[in-house]
């Protein structure tokens, strides 16, 4: 059976975290990036992960919603742009 995991490589399409920024990231997998993925993933639990460019944190920080490690002003910028967002049908 193969194992379900994910390789952090620097080889990642450009498309990630490039969709619509008013679109919701849905089900992407944590680190997302806080912005939805471009392309017929993107929202979805298959949505390739974001890359930060070093290794991913050992566990995941409360509020860290980037996936940088740490909860820090980025982190509140991506809360304010979704403030109040209503994606019921």
């Amino acid at each position: 059976m193969a194992e379900r995991r994910w390789t952090m490589d620097e080889a990642t399409s450009p498309c990630v975290d490039t969709g619509d920024p008013g679109s919701p990231v849905g089900r992407e997998p944590f680190p997302n990036g806080g912005r939805v993925n471009m392309g017929a993933y993107g929202g979805t639990a298959e949505a390739s992960k974001s890359y930060f460019g070093g290794p991913p944190c050992e566990t995941i920080v409360a509020g860290d919603i980037n996936g940088d490690c740490r909860v820090d002003f980025a982190d509140f910028c991506i809360l304010v742009q979704q403030w109040c967002v209503d994606n019921t049908p």
